[in-house]
Formats: C-alpha cells, sequence, structure tokens
C-alpha cells in the first residue's frame, strides 16, 4: 500500500488519470485487460479467484471496439481522482476501512 500511495500521490506522469469504485460494482464485471491502437485485445483467464492466470490476445478491430465501449462504460461510473488531496484522501478512507 505504501509503494502505492507513493507512486500515485507523487506521480510525476502529465497525463495520470485515475478513477475507483467505492465498493464492489454489481452492475459491470470488472475484468483485467489491455486495447492497444484499437487493434487488438489482450485479456487474462480465467476470472476465478486461486486458478492459475493464463493470457489471450485477440487481433480483431470489432472486439477492440468492444472492449473500447466497456472502458468507456467503466470510466463513466468510477468516481475521479482528479489531484492530491483526492488521492490522500482515498488512501486515509481505505487504511480506516481496513482497521475496523
Amino acid at each position: 500500500m505504501n509503494f502505492g500511495r507513493e507512486y500515485v500521490i507523487n506521480h510525476k506522469a502529465k497525463n495520470f488519470f485515475a478513477g475507483y469504485f467505492k465498493k464492489p460494482y454489481n452492475e459491470i464485471p470488472l475484468m483485467t485487460f489491455i486495447v492497444i491502437d484499437k487493434q487488438e485485445v489482450i485479456t487474462r483467464y480465467p476470472f476465478q479467484f486461486g486458478q492459475d492466470t493464463g493470457y489471450i490476445a485477440i487481433q480483431s478491430p470489432y472486439i477492440a471496439k468492444l472492449f473500447l465501449g466497456y472502458f468507456e462504460r467503466l470510466w463513466e461510473c468510477s468516481d475521479k481522482l482528479r489531484n492530491n488531496n483526492d488521492y490522500q484522501k482515498l488512501f486515509e478512507e481505505t487504511e480506516e476501512n481496513s482497521e475496523e
């Protein structure tokens, strides 16, 4: 957690954007993926905890477009972290909740 805090709060990237969900978000299933040049998607499988992780690459502009739409929906629904105060507040809330 401390590494994450230092990286996020003291980030040097000028185009660094982050959003988060305050509690588990049941309306949209969450998954990890990367879209490259609107042409290819790399994602992991399976999506069950405790199972070995594999990765799959799909080269398809159509599939990439679907994943971009999914990402845009996630981004739209997330709470945005706009400045260092937002990050600090989130870390403090996370620490308080983990102590309870």
